[in-house]
């Protein structure tokens, strides 16, 4: 799916489905979405005219660590360029809930021709929820990786002192994605990954 904002092509995979706006979402954005039997998918696509990224990963992990609720944790934030020469940066952020599971939010930077796009999109658990992490923490267990007292499975990506909110965990790092294709963090760096080929 090809959508112009602000005179920029953005190029999404065919997954996603134009939704109609609501009275709340953010000025001149457009919607989209999708869902599987694992996750679902909410995408806001916002033309951005504020002074793109400087450069400081730092500053934008700072930014986030100060702003993190209680039920919140920091996932990863990286930059990069796409393969028709735009540059972007992002940062995953978790929101769990006890009942409702687990929902990564994306906030991506697109930078192209002097135009920039906001992507922002909310990957959340659907159906049964905690999956990813359950197996996976059984499996270090078994395996003796991790013991009892679970030292280790929490852990900042950024600064091992930072102890607020609900810290990542070793499920979630990369290299289990392929193991769960359709969760929503899989879903949410499958986006980047679409994003920085594509546009």
């Amino acid at each position: 799916m090809i959508v112009l904002i602000d005179k920029l092509q953005i190029n999404l995979t065919e997954d996603f489905r134009r939704i109609e706006k609501m009275p709340d979402d953010p000025e001149n954005c457009e919607v989209f979405g999708y869902m599987t039997d694992e996750s679902n998918c909410l995408l806001y696509l916002i033309p951005n005219t504020d002074d793109f990224f400087d450069g400081d990963l730092g500053g934008i992990v700072d930014g986030i660590h100060n702003s993190l609720a209680e039920n919140q944790g920091l996932i990863e934030v990286a930059e990069g360029k796409t393969l028709k020469g735009g540059k972007y940066v992002y940062s995953i952020v978790k929101t769990v809930d006890e009942e409702m599971g687990t929902q990564y939010c994306l906030t991506l930077d697109y930078k192209k021709d002097d135009r920039c796009v906001t992507a922002q999109g909310f990957f959340s658990e659907r159906g049964v929820v905690g999956m990813r992490d359950g197996v996976i923490m059984a499996d270090l267990l078994n395996r003796g990786d991790l013991d009892e007292s679970l030292d280790g499975w929490l852990c900042d990506p950024y600064d091992k002192a930072f102890d607020r909110g609900i810290l990542k965990n070793l499920s979630e790092d990369e290299k289990y994605d392929r193991d769960f294709p359709n969760h929503p963090l899989t879903k949410a760096r499958e986006f980047i990954k679409f994003f920085a080929a594509m546009n």
